[in-house]
């Protein structure tokens, strides 16, 4: 009988699994248990709170579609952290990331990740990506901040493809990164358009102003990411129009519920209740617990757990849940009522 194990053996622990991990590491440093492990070969500084990381991706990753994104993986005081990041731009093993200096991990990123280390990262994942049913309509994008990224790699891959209908990018920041890719992405073509908007206290978003711009909004598919404010008008616009249909959107920041009527949440498992009227994963982080999240946004499922009774809404889509013993993502779900949570 062969005395060889394998590290997939139930004898051996996650813990063990690890210990192991980090032992071949030392030898083979892009070697992964799970996932991949990426090498970083450049930072660029974009603005004052923008970092470019450009990392060399092992073989183990896959090409990612144009809006998705991966969970990086940061050591912050001795605790692995994952935080989600949309992808700029994939091209030779090389992946391209922008972070905003915004939270511990971020600002980790942006202080003390070296040219030269590795990094854990996941596969690319994620719904926001251009619908192939949409090949052939004109395109309008929308993005406000940070929220350039994903709309970049859109444009990136709608430009290269040579799409023949009119596209729009709508682009609103003080300080627009990307700036010099995107100019030089959309010169050569004439159906390509950018309007880059300097925001005011005097802008208005509504649909004169962005009709103007682009002309009948009812014309487009659109693909939006940005801040909450900025999206929660243009969901209005399109919801009065009739074309919420046409409208494909990812939150790029914390989404934030509508204060809601105090409710008593209990993780069952440890017996730990708390109240909460505002989102599960907030309310239970100000009762002093530390429920595992990544993005915060109800993107990348770190935070899914079982809501075993009671009623939640989630925040984004405003869909209510009162079944028994199904998911939700503590990050955009709000308690309607008395809840328990298998955590």
């Amino acid at each position: 009988m062969s005395s060889y194990i394998k590290l997939q053996d139930p004898a051996f622990s996650w813990a063990d699994r690890y210990l192991i991990e980090d032992f071949v590491q030392f030898f083979k440093p892009s070697y992964a248990l799970s996932g991949s492990r990426a090498q970083v070969v450049e930072k660029i500084t974009l603005s004052a709170t923008m970092l470019q990381l450009i990392l060399r991706v092992n073989r183990n990753f896959a090409a990612p579609k144009a809006g998705q994104h991966i969970l990086l993986t940061v050591e912050v005081n001795g605790v692995h952290q994952q935080r989600c990041y949309s992808v700029v731009s994939f091209n030779n093993n090389l992946l391209t990331l922008a972070i905003k200096r915004q939270g511990k991990v971020s600002n980790r990123i942006h202080q003390h990740i070296n040219i030269g280390q590795y990094l854990k990262i996941s596969a690319a994942t994620g719904d926001f990506v251009l619908q192939p049913q949409h090949s052939n309509q004109p395109i309008l994008l929308l993005a406000t901040g940070s929220g350039i990224t994903p709309i970049y790699a859109m444009l990136s891959q709608l430009c290269k493809r040579q799409h023949q209908q009119p596209i729009h990018l709508v682009y609103i920041d003080k300080q627009p990164i990307l700036q010099q890719q995107i100019l030089a992405m959309v010169q050569p073509l004439s159906n390509v358009h950018y309007h880059q908007v300097n925001p005011t206290q005097q802008l208005s978003v509504n649909q004169d102003w962005l009709e103007q711009m682009v002309g009948p909004i009812a014309d487009y598919q659109t693909y939006m990411c940005g801040n909450g404010g900025f999206m929660q008008s243009i969901q209005t616009i399109w919801q009065h129009n009739n074309i919420s249909a046409q409208l494909y959107y990812e939150a790029f920041a914390p989404v934030a519920a509508a204060p809601g009527t105090p409710q008593q949440v209990t993780f069952s498992n440890s017996g730990i209740s708390f109240t909460a009227s505002d989102t599960l994963l907030l309310s239970a982080e100000q009762a002093g617990l530390q429920p595992s999240f990544g993005c915060r946004r109800g993107l990348c499922n770190q935070c899914v757990c079982t809501k075993q009774t009671g009623v939640t809404r989630n925040i984004i889509t405003g869909e209510v849940n009162n079944g028994i013993n199904t998911p939700i993502k503590l990050c955009i779900s709000q308690a309607l009522s008395p809840v328990s949570i298998a955590r």
